[in-house]
């Protein structure tokens, strides 16, 4: 498999409620011929329950793809999407991560960053 990426978030802990943030996945390719993005989905995850819950799925936003998204060997690909901790995310360690397709039919689980999320009066 030629594609890899890896989610990295600008901190490591928020109050619940706070402003979404904006997740950085990055993209890399290590193949020898050039690989286009043709989708990718965020997903997140209580730590405690090791898989996507559907009910989180309002707390992710879009995958931004640029119109072409070639990902040329060896040259990192940037891509961004916001998350939002509301009271319907709870509290603890969330785990957040992207499934990315590519035009090779390969489908890429990035390594995800994890974030705690605290109540309101605790210490963030």
């Amino acid at each position: 498999m030629a594609l890899s990426a890896v989610v990295t978030l600008p901190t490591s802990s928020l109050p619940v409620g706070a402003p979404d943030i904006q997740a950085l996945v990055t993209v890399h390719n290590s193949g020898s011929s050039e690989v286009f993005v043709t989708n990718a989905v965020p997903t997140l995850y209580s730590t405690s329950e090791g898989e996507p819950r559907s009910s989180l799925k309002q707390n992710l936003g879009n995958v931004y793809l640029p119109p072409s998204s070639p990902v040329s060997p060896s040259i990192d690909l940037p891509l961004t999407f916001s998350v939002v901790f509301n009271s319907g995310s709870g509290l603890g360690t969330m785990s957040v991560g992207c499934r990315i397709y590519g035009s090779d039919g390969s489908i890429t689980e990035a390594t995800p960053a994890t974030i705690t999320i605290v109540g309101v009066n605790q210490e963030a």
